[in-house]
Formats: C-alpha cells, structure tokens, sequence
C-alpha cells in the first residue's frame, strides 16, 4: 500500500490509464494530422510536415528544458500540466478549421511538444518511484507503455474510422472533436488520482551532462534515438502522405494501425530477449526491421 492509500498495483494502473487515454486521442490523431491539414488550407506538404515536425523539435528542447524549468514542480503537477496540454492540442486544431492560422498551428505544435514532455517525465518518474517500492522497475514500465501502445493501436482505428466518415460529410474537424473526448478521459481520471509527497530531485551540472554524452555508449545511444525518431516523423509526413495519394483516405487507419499494434505487441518481448540474446542483437534485428518497413513504399 502507497502513502496515497492505493496499492502499487492499482496506482500504476490507474496512472498507466491516463496514458491509454491520451494516446487514444491525441497520440492516435498525429497519423492524421497531415492529412486533416490538407482538407482545408493550401499549405505545401513541406508546410504541413513542419507542424508535426515543430512538434517534436519542442520536445527534444524541452525534455531537457523541463528539468530546470520546472525544478519546484512535484512530478505529479508535471503529469497534470502535459495532460492539459494534451488537451488543447486537439482542441486547437479544431479550431484551426473555422480560423485556418499558419501561424496557430505552428504555436499549437510547440505548445504540445512542451507539454509532452512534461507528461512523460512526470508519469515515467511516478510509474517508476511507485515500481521501486515493489522492486518491479520493468513491470512498471511495462504497464505503462502498453497501456500508452494500446490505446494508441484503438485510437488509430477508431479516429481514423471518423476521419473517414468526416471526410464524406465534409466535416474533417469531428476527427478533433473525437480525439479532443478521448484525451479529456485520460486527463480527468489524472487531475483525481491522489497525490504522494514527493522529494525535490536534484539538478544535473551542465560539467555533468557533458561527463554523460562524452561517454562512447551514451553517444550511440543518442544516435539510434535520433534515428529511430526520424523514421517515426517520415511515417507521421511522408508515409501518410504517400497512402492517402495512392490508395486513398480510407486505408490511412488501416495501414498506420500495424505501427502502435507492433509496439504495444512486441514490446513486452523486447526486454525478454535482450536478457537472452543481447542488447546489441535486438537494437540490430529491430532497426533492420525498421529499415526494411521504409524501404517497402519505395
């Protein structure tokens, strides 16, 4: 039993809720968000892409950022913060159809890239110090991100079957709306969890981050990040782009829907085999994965 009066078991998956929610809403629309813009402004597919792109060079700001920026804040106030950011960023681009603003969306997008890492970090390190407890680190973690794959793969068919049946009405913004409902679930079930006293982390030294990244595996480790994140943007541009343009709106969901059902899927696994087969061995079979899946459009 927690200090919040829950057991571990039920505050982590309460916690791990929050994020079956969120990305059923607002982490599933990202595979339509080029396509939504593309119904009513005349921006360039270079234009659309750096929404989302604006998105995730936020957060690789912020990730860091955060940490200095919201040094006073309990890790809680930090998943409540993200989760309403998690919020208006459907909201915004719902709106973004009745004021179509260039502009707005850019702001929205690094909006959400804050508060997206804000959420991660509060909800990673609360699923984490409530794992300590129990000794169970990588059960934690993975009823976290499985909840987070999960909804996510359920997001995508659902949202894309209202993008679909948007588009016939013409009424692409009820994709917004759908996934606007689904995020506020996720962020009402959050704001009423209960909360731990929680002790001030310590501040890294900027001498200490340089000791870190000067490290031969930190750097690699970096490398495979950033490359894993870049294939991810090319299927949230580029891949949507290409199917819709091929095959039409209606195989959007259907082709988007394999990635977070392999995650949520194969994720569980991953930690078994790299016990037994070996870190690197997986890293390799993975991206080789990866590689072989951008490759097949071409």
């Amino acid at each position: 039993m927690s200090e919040t009066g829950l057991s571990t078991r039920a505050h982590v998956l309460l916690l791990s809720s929050t994020n079956f929610f969120i990305f059923m809403g607002t982490g599933a629309q990202q595979a339509f968000l080029v396509p939504y813009l593309e119904e009513f402004t005349d921006w360039s597919a270079f234009q659309r892409a750096l929404v989302i792109a604006t998105v995730y060079a936020s957060m690789m700001v912020f990730r860091l950022g955060n940490v200095y920026l919201l040094r006073d804040w309990p890790q809680w106030k930090s998943s409540i913060a993200g989760g309403a950011v998690y919020v208006f960023f459907p909201m915004a681009m719902l709106a973004l159809y009745f004021v179509p603003s260039y502009a707005l969306a850019l702001a929205a997008a690094a909006i959400w890239g804050w508060g997206g890492a804000a959420f991660w970090m509060g909800n990673t390190l609360q699923v984490l110090a409530l794992a300590d407890r129990a000794k169970r680190h990588g059960t934690g973690m993975g009823v976290l991100y499985g909840a987070t794959n999960g909804g996510w793969a359920i997001g995508v068919v659902v949202l894309g079957s209202i993008f679909t049946y948007a588009q016939a009405v013409e009424m692409p913004w009820l994709l917004y709306l759908g996934a606007t409902c689904f995020s506020l679930i996720g962020f009402l079930i959050m704001i009423t969890l209960p909360r731990k006293p929680e002790p001030m982390p310590e501040l890294p030294t900027w001498a200490a981050l340089v000791q870190i990244m000067s490290q031969t595996k930190a750097r690699i480790g970096a490398f495979l990040l950033f490359s894993a994140a870049m294939a991810f943007g090319f299927v949230l541009g580029t891949f949507t782009n290409f199917v819709e343009n091929s095959y039409g709106a209606q195989w959007l969901w259907i082709s988007t829907a394999f990635y977070p059902a392999a995650l949520f899927m194969l994720s569980p696994w991953a930690g078994f085999l790299s016990e037994r087969l070996g870190h690197g061995t997986v890293l390799a079979v993975g991206f080789f994965g990866g590689a072989c899946g951008m490759a097949i459009p071409l």
